[in-house]
C-alpha cells in the first residue's frame, strides 16, 4: 500500500470528490447570506458638498470620454463625473438610489453612458468579482436589487460561475489579507514617517491610469462583444432589468434621466456605421419606452463628428482627446438640459 493511501484512508479521488461537493453543492443554488460589506459614505458626503445639479454615470466609457476638469469650466451648471470602471446596471443603480437620490437636493439630470443593449441586462458585470464594489453602495438588505440580480444570474450564468459561489467567501476574504499583507511589509520596510510617501509612489506606478492594458483586458474578458447580442429582445428582457426602478426613482425625485448611448469604435474603414437591424428595432423600442416614462434617449452612434481619431484600440477615448470630447459631448447635451421637447414624466401605471 503506498504512503498517499495509508494517510488517506478515503483514496484522493474520493477524498477530493467529497472537498467539492462541501464546498460547491451549496453554490448550485442562488444563496446569497453573507453579510455585506458596510456603506462606503465618503461619496455620499462628496455630493453633499458638491450638490451637482447633474449628474454623470457610468463605466469606463464616461470614465474615458469626460474630463471633469474640462466640465467644470464650460459647463454652467454644477455637474459631477461618477465613473465606474467595469461596471454595469446593477452598480448604476445601487449608485442612483444610495447615493445620488438619496441627497437632500437631488440633481435636475442625471446622464447614463451605456452602450448598445447594456441597460436590459442586469447580470452583466455583477458577478462575484464585482460584489466588492456593490456592497459598498448597499444600505441593507436591498431586496429589490436581489431579486432583480438573482433572477438574472439564474438565467444567464453557466453552472460553473454559479460554483465560484461556495468560495466567495474566501475570494473577499483574500482582499483583507492582502491588505494585512501591505500593512506589514510597509512596516517591515518604511519608517513611520516614511509610509504616507512610499504608499503614495506605489499608486503612482501601479494605478490604474498606468495599467491601461488591464482595463482592455477585463472589457473583453467580461463579454463587452455580447452588449449586441442579436437574440436578447428588448420587451422580452426590460421588466426584469434594473431599468424599470431607476425610472421609479426619478419619478419620484421629479429629476430628469437622460441615456446616452456612446458611439463604439468602428471596426471597419467605414465613418458611417453599419448596425443590424435587431439593433436598430432595439434601439427604436428603448427610445419609445423611455420616452413612455419621462426620460430621454441620446443616441452618439451616427454623430459624424465622433470620428476615429478619438479611440484607442477599443471604444475608450485617448487621454489627450477627452477634453476636446468633453467639449463637443457638453455643448450638444446642454441643449437637451431644457429641452421643450423632453418627454413628460409619466404617471405609475395601474
Amino acid at each position: 500500500m503506498s504512503v498517499g493511501a495509508q494517510r488517506n484512508p478515503l483514496g484522493w479521488p474520493r477524498a477530493i470528490a467529497i472537498a467539492v461537493f462541501i464546498f460547491g453543492a451549496p453554490a448550485l443554488f442562488r444563496h446569497q447570506s453573507l453579510a455585506p460589506r458596510s456603506f462606503d459614505e465618503a461619496p455620499a458626503k462628496l455630493l453633499r458638498e458638491l450638490r451637482p445639479e447633474c449628474v454623470l454615470l457610468g463605466d469606463s466609457m464616461l470614465g474615458s470620454r469626460i474630463d471633469p476638469g474640462t466640465l467644470d469650466k464650460i459647463s454652467d451648471v454644477r455637474c459631477a463625473v461618477l465613473p465606474y470602471p467595469g461596471s454595469g446596471t446593477a452598480l448604476w443603480f445601487l449608485v442612483y438610489k444610495n447615493l445620488v437620490a438619496s441627497q437632500p437636493q437631488p440633481p435636475r439630470w442625471m446622464i447614463v453612458f451605456f452602450r448598445d443593449k447594456q441597460l436590459t441586462m442586469p447580470a452583466f458585470r455583477a458577478g462575484n468579482r464585482y460584489r466588492n464594489a456593490m456592497e459598498k453602495c448597499m444600505r441593507g438588505d436591498e431586496p429589490r436589487f436581489t431579486s432583480i440580480l438573482n433572477r438574472a444570474q439564474h438565467d444567464s450564468e453557466p453552472w460553473k460561475e454559479r460554483l465560484t459561489t461556495a468560495v466567495y467567501a474566501i475570494q473577499r476574504k483574500s482582499a483583507d489579507w492582502q491588505d494585512a499583507v501591505k500593512s506589514n511589509v510597509l512596516k517591515a520596510v518604511a519608517s513611520r514617517s516614511q509610509r504616507a510617501s512610499v504608499r503614495e509612489a506605489a499608486e503612482r506606478v501601479f494605478g490604474s491610469k498606468n495599467q491601461r492594458s488591464d482595463r482592455q483586458v477585463i472589457d473583453a474578458r467580461n463579454g463587452d462583444q455580447m452588449l449586441g447580442a442579436s437574440g436578447h429582445d428588448f420587451r422580452a428582457n426590460v421588466n426584469q432589468s434594473f431599468l424599470p426602478p431607476m425610472l421609479e426613482i426619478a419619478r419620484e425625485q421629479g429629476s430628469r434621466l437622460i441615456f446616452f448611448r456612446v458611439k463604439r469604435r468602428s471596426l471597419s474603414s467605414s465613418p458611417t456605421p453599419v448596425e443590424s437591424p435587431d439593433e436598430q428595432a432595439y434601439q427604436r423600442e428603448l427610445r419609445a419606452y423611455l420616452a413612455g416614462h419621462g426620460a430621454l434617449l441620446v443616441d452618439e452612434t451616427y454623430d459624424p463628428e465622433v470620428t476615429s481619431g478619438y479611440y484607442l484600440g477599443d471604444d475608450h477615448v485617448r487621454d489627450e482627446m477627452k477634453g476636446p470630447y468633453t467639449e463637443m459631448f457638453w455643448k450638444k447635451m446642454r441643449l437637451h438640459l431644457d429641452s421643450a421637447d423632453f418627454p413628460q414624466i409619466a404617471a405609475p401605471a395601474e
